[in-house]
């Protein structure tokens, strides 16, 4: 079973085109990801601010498998796929924290 949710707008999809998804480990392994085979949290960011929303994912503790993507990837992937749009506030980017 398969579940994608993207909450990016159409303007966004042209503009937060790199992909960084890690393996949700707590959703996953009881959560909405469950009853789908897992989950993936996606986060869609600028060229530009890609490095530091990488590292901001492989520092969380919920993550696991922690990559740079693409769409045609993560259309592969099972269970369920979320994908968040990181913006100017986000803390990735705004250097207000770190996980």
């Amino acid at each position: 079973m398969k579940l994608w949710k993207d909450e990016r707008v159409d303007e966004e999809k042209l503009t937060h085109r790199v992909l960084v998804a890690g393996r949700d480990r707590f959703l996953g392994a009881w959560g909405p990801g469950k009853k789908y085979g897992g989950s993936t949290a996606v986060w869609a960011c600028t060229l530009n601010d890609y490095e530091l929303v990488l590292e901001w994912v492989r520092l969380r503790g919920d993550m696991s498998h922690v990559r740079l993507t693409n769409e045609k990837a993560l259309k592969r992937v099972t269970g369920l796929v979320h994908i968040y749009t990181v913006g100017n506030h986000h803390p990735a980017v705004s250097g207000k924290g770190k996980s």
